[in-house]
């Protein structure tokens, strides 16, 4: 009898466990998982902003993401809600123009610590490619820049001195720290 009681015992937690409840990402009793903790931190990130709206935002880092911008994206493929994040390691004068984009923006100059510190309403887009008749923002000293749709519900919003927050499973410097690594 003595030797029949491991199996009873691993037969018993089999039993249990096979006839558990399983829980699954609709039960309420789960927490809630926001889009910005499923997704690769160093390429999306949701802003929310003063009034609590959220920002869908895709982070721009790379030389090559910075060229890019949204250049070829139709106004069809960018809702009101996003956002396209160039994310700088250091505070320098910045100038954006536009080639080859398809819908006006405004565009945010953000410090380091994602505080609005200059806009730039309703640029111009421009759907030729690189040349000199492109529409060019002033030339203004930040850290991040945030471009949205022009006249979107939440970038009409905005006013300097809003502070935006940062939802991500990495903080602001945690992302930081690993885009210095990538680079």
């Amino acid at each position: 009898m003595k030797s029949l009681r491991p199996l009873l015992l691993i037969l018993t937690l089999l039993l249990n466990f096979s006839c558990a409840e399983k829980k699954d990402s609709t039960d309420p009793t789960l927490p809630e998982v926001s889009e910005a903790e499923t997704k690769d931190p160093l390429k999306y990130v949701e802003l929310s902003v003063p009034s609590g709206e959220i920002i869908e935002t895709s982070i721009a880092y790379t030389y090559k993401d910075h060229q890019k911008g949204l250049q070829g994206v139709k106004e069809e493929e960018f809702d009101d809600n996003d956002g396209n994040l160039f994310f700088y390691l250091k505070t320098s004068p910045r100038t954006f123009w536009m080639p080859n984009t398809y819908f006006n923006l405004d565009i945010f100059y953000l410090d380091e610590n994602l505080k609005i510190i200059d806009i730039v309403w309703n640029m111009e887009h421009y759907t030729g490619s690189v040349d000199s008749e492109i529409p060019r923002a002033p030339t203004i000293t930040s850290r991040h820049v945030l471009e949205m749709k022009n006249g979107s519900p939440i970038s009409s919003k905005l006013k300097v001195g809003d502070h935006l927050g940062w939802n991500s499973r990495l903080s602001l410097l945690q992302t930081e720290s690993k885009i210095r690594q990538q680079l």
